[in-house]
């Protein structure tokens, strides 16, 4: 009975029909994409904050220098101590210093000590080689390794590797080959470099420490120095009891969650609350601001929606009554023609209430496979804001029907 009644009062108003079906898919289709987008940003500040590195560049007092700063062994010591505060916020810790060196078996070619200019090159060692920016890819710069090494070697603390520049392999392996007496070959490749490194002494200036480096890789472009792994300066200094001082420092942030923390923690260190004179001399300069304008952008974008999805299912509850108010207000005849038959006004409103339900239900599934297709997303994440779309429509329907069902049966039946 109420299903035939439904369907002949939708048939003979089809294009109002059409239209409520329409309008429950449109609002259906945007708020699903209200909610994707909050879901996305609340995932993306999960997942892509915490992977966002934050660089900690230590520098001079003035916050301004980076290079070249004769930074202490006990700094080095503050970031490498497992007791130490700092430690447990740093993680891929940069340490470089600049060396003169000597490759014993070229000073025997002075013009070609000249050519290439050696004295204007440095021995460079480094914690990490992907720190070092002269190496940027951007900047031209094309590393090849050798077989059976990579990047790691740089962190290797049981040997020593270096990366030459091309035009220095190319000499070295050329001269190789007339010192054993063999043929060039273009597939020759030497396996380790003789290189003296000259470390300066509080006490008698230079010295020479002596080093058996095994050739890594070379590279094509950037300022043409050696580079080596940091082992080789630690153990150098060591030999000639002297601690090794860095030029540069820096790290990458362990956890992004615990930024103010860290700031907090690095305060007692550097600067005006040193706990020590010394490290008084530096400034930690934290290259947050990338990071800071993303988090402040996603959490906006999620407070913002976070207020407007409520917003929106509570003007549902408006519209919801507006529309089926607008939809029913035609038929006060025909409610007082089924009242006088003695159809009470429960069950009255029970039909015109399932036949809105019926409409709307229709227009949210439409919506939803419609939004579905395009996003290919599951319908299970959108089962709870459908239902709530539903429930807050229908609170505005179920309203504007008892407002119409209780004007006075003679009122209803007198028609405009």
């Amino acid at each position: 009975m109420i299903f035939r009644y439904v369907r002949r009062r939708l048939l003979r108003n089809l294009w109002q029909t059409l239209i409520l079906i329409a309008l429950g898919g449109i609002f259906a289709v945007m708020l699903l994409k209200l909610n994707s987008y909050l879901a996305l940003q609340v995932e993306n500040r999960q997942e892509m904050l915490p992977n966002m590195p934050i660089r900690c560049v230590v520098t001079d007092r003035r916050g301004e220098k980076t290079e070249g700063l004769s930074i202490s062994a006990y700094v080095i010591d503050y970031l490498t101590w497992e007791e130490s505060q700092l430690f447990q916020h740093v993680d891929k810790l940069c340490i470089k210093t600049v060396m003169v060196f000597e490759i014993p078996y070229l000073a025997r070619y002075p013009q070609l000590l000249e050519e290439l200019k050696i004295k204007d090159r440095s021995m460079v060692a480094l914690t990490r080689l992907e720190a070092e920016r002269r190496l940027d890819q951007v900047h031209g710069v094309e590393i090849t390794y050798l077989p059976g090494y990579d990047e790691q070697c740089f962190q290797e603390t049981t040997g020593y590797f270096c990366l030459l520049p091309q035009d220095l392999y190319n000499i070295i392996v050329e001269k190789e080959e007339t010192i054993d007496g063999l043929p060039p070959s273009d597939t020759q490749q030497i396996d380790n470099i003789a290189v003296n490194l000259l470390l300066d002494t509080y006490q008698s200036g230079l010295a020479t420490v002596a080093c058996d480096m095994q050739v890594a890789g070379y590279y094509q472009g950037g300022n043409r120095d050696i580079y080596c792994n940091w082992q080789a300066a630690l153990d150098g200094y060591a030999q000639i009891e002297e601690r090794c001082d860095a030029d540069s420092l820096s790290f990458i942030l362990r956890d992004n969650s615990r930024l103010d923390e860290f700031k907090d923690v690095a305060s007692n260190y550097f600067v005006e609350r040193s706990i020590s004179p010394g490290l008084g001399r530096y400034s930690l300069t934290i290259h947050d601001q990338q990071y800071n304008a993303m988090l402040y952008s996603i959490d906006r974008n999620i407070k913002m929606l976070q207020t407007v999805l409520p917003l929106l299912n509570i003007l549902t509850i408006g519209i919801g009554f507006f529309v089926s108010y607008v939809f029913i207000r035609n038929r006060k005849y025909e409610f007082a023609q089924m009242a006088s038959l003695g159809t009470g006004k429960k069950k009255v409103f029970l039909l015109v209430f399932f036949e809105l339900a019926l409409l709307i239900i229709t227009g949210i599934t439409l919506g939803t496979v419609f939004y579905m297709m395009i996003e290919n997303q599951s319908a299970i994440e959108n089962v709870l804001v459908n239902f709530v779309f539903f429930l807050c429509f229908m609170v505005g329907a179920a309203v504007a029907i008892v407002r119409i069902l209780s004007t006075n049966v003679i009122s209803m039946l007198s028609r405009e």
